[in-house]
């Protein structure tokens, strides 16, 4: 699958700590969020992830 653009808006303090963990942890940007996102799915109660999963297949179609 292709990968396509991605941005989001964030305070300058914020672009800051996404860089220092990335360069920290010695991985490139899109291995840190898609790291952080698996890292949020994992916390989600059972019913947050009964929604998250409704969504992903809404969004899929």
């Amino acid at each position: 699958m292709s990968k396509k653009p991605f941005s989001i808006r964030v305070e300058p303090h914020v672009v800051n700590k996404y860089k220092a963990l990335s360069t920290v942890l010695n991985i490139d940007g899109a291995t840190l969020l898609s790291e952080l996102i698996n890292n949020a799915e994992s916390n989600l109660n059972k019913e947050q992830l009964s929604t998250y999963e409704s969504l992903l297949k809404l969004w899929k179609s």
